[in-house]
Protein backbone atom coordinates (compact mmCIF):
# COMPACT_ATOMS: atom_id res chain seq x y z
CA UNK A 1 0.00 0.00 0.00
CA UNK A 2 1.07 3.52 -0.68
CA UNK A 3 1.69 6.16 1.97
CA UNK A 4 0.44 8.73 -0.53
CA UNK A 5 -2.94 6.95 -0.86
CA UNK A 6 -3.55 5.57 2.65
CA UNK A 7 -5.23 2.20 2.52
CA UNK A 8 -4.89 1.84 -1.26
CA UNK A 9 -2.19 0.59 -3.60
CA UNK A 10 -2.21 3.59 -5.95
CA UNK A 11 -4.13 6.67 -7.10
CA UNK A 12 -6.30 4.71 -9.53
CA UNK A 13 -7.42 2.28 -6.83
CA UNK A 14 -8.12 5.17 -4.44
CA UNK A 15 -10.22 6.93 -7.11
CA UNK A 16 -12.16 3.77 -7.93
CA UNK A 17 -12.83 3.16 -4.23
CA UNK A 18 -13.99 6.75 -3.87
CA UNK A 19 -16.40 6.24 -6.79
CA UNK A 20 -17.83 3.21 -5.00
CA UNK A 21 -18.33 5.20 -1.80
CA UNK A 22 -19.67 8.41 -3.37
CA UNK A 23 -22.02 7.07 -6.03
CA UNK A 24 -25.16 5.81 -4.29
CA UNK A 25 -26.26 3.72 -7.27
CA UNK A 26 -22.85 2.09 -7.67
CA UNK A 27 -22.55 1.53 -3.92
CA UNK A 28 -26.00 -0.10 -3.78
CA UNK A 29 -25.10 -2.31 -6.76
CA UNK A 30 -21.84 -3.44 -5.14
CA UNK A 31 -23.46 -4.12 -1.76
CA UNK A 32 -26.20 -6.16 -3.45
CA UNK A 33 -23.64 -8.10 -5.48
CA UNK A 34 -21.54 -8.67 -2.34
CA UNK A 35 -24.55 -10.25 -0.61
CA UNK A 36 -25.29 -12.41 -3.65
CA UNK A 37 -21.67 -13.55 -3.99
CA UNK A 38 -21.59 -14.36 -0.28
CA UNK A 39 -24.87 -16.28 -0.36
CA UNK A 40 -23.84 -18.25 -3.44
CA UNK A 41 -20.42 -19.16 -2.02
CA UNK A 42 -21.80 -20.20 1.36
CA UNK A 43 -24.61 -22.24 -0.21
CA UNK A 44 -21.98 -24.69 -1.46
CA UNK A 45 -21.71 -27.71 0.85
CA UNK A 46 -17.96 -28.20 0.39
CA UNK A 47 -15.08 -26.01 1.49
CA UNK A 48 -14.00 -24.14 4.56
CA UNK A 49 -15.39 -20.77 5.55
CA UNK A 50 -12.13 -19.12 4.43
CA UNK A 51 -12.32 -20.81 1.02
CA UNK A 52 -15.91 -19.68 0.59
CA UNK A 53 -15.01 -16.13 1.56
CA UNK A 54 -12.16 -16.10 -0.98
CA UNK A 55 -14.56 -17.43 -3.62
CA UNK A 56 -17.09 -14.68 -2.81
CA UNK A 57 -14.45 -11.92 -2.94
CA UNK A 58 -13.13 -13.25 -6.26
CA UNK A 59 -16.64 -13.26 -7.76
CA UNK A 60 -17.29 -9.74 -6.45
CA UNK A 61 -13.96 -8.54 -7.87
CA UNK A 62 -15.03 -9.68 -11.36
CA UNK A 63 -18.44 -8.02 -11.05
CA UNK A 64 -16.99 -4.68 -9.88
CA UNK A 65 -14.40 -4.67 -12.68
CA UNK A 66 -17.05 -5.39 -15.34
CA UNK A 67 -19.34 -2.70 -13.92
CA UNK A 68 -16.58 -0.06 -14.00
CA UNK A 69 -15.50 -0.92 -17.54
CA UNK A 70 -19.14 -0.69 -18.63
CA UNK A 71 -19.62 2.71 -17.01
CA UNK A 72 -16.37 4.29 -18.17
CA UNK A 73 -16.36 3.04 -21.79
CA UNK A 74 -14.58 6.02 -23.34
CA UNK A 75 -15.66 8.63 -20.80
CA UNK A 76 -14.44 9.60 -17.35
CA UNK A 77 -15.85 8.20 -14.12
CA UNK A 78 -14.60 9.91 -10.98
CA UNK A 79 -11.53 11.10 -12.88
CA UNK A 80 -10.76 7.59 -14.16
CA UNK A 81 -10.26 6.98 -17.86
CA UNK A 82 -10.38 3.55 -19.50
CA UNK A 83 -6.56 3.20 -19.40
CA UNK A 84 -6.57 3.99 -15.66
CA UNK A 85 -8.78 0.97 -14.96
CA UNK A 86 -5.91 -1.35 -15.87
CA UNK A 87 -3.97 -0.01 -12.87
CA UNK A 88 -6.78 -0.48 -10.32
CA UNK A 89 -6.28 -3.20 -7.73
CA UNK A 90 -9.77 -4.71 -8.06
CA UNK A 91 -9.08 -7.38 -5.44
CA UNK A 92 -8.34 -4.68 -2.88
CA UNK A 93 -11.64 -2.91 -3.62
CA UNK A 94 -13.60 -6.16 -3.54
CA UNK A 95 -12.09 -7.10 -0.17
CA UNK A 96 -12.88 -3.64 1.21
CA UNK A 97 -16.48 -3.79 -0.05
CA UNK A 98 -17.00 -7.40 1.00
CA UNK A 99 -15.38 -7.36 4.43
Amino acid sequence: MSEQYPGWTNAETAKAASCCDNDDGLDAYIQDEARQCHDKAFAEPDGTSEEKQRQAVHALERKIRVKFYGQVDGKSLGGLQTDDLKKVNWREIAEYQYL
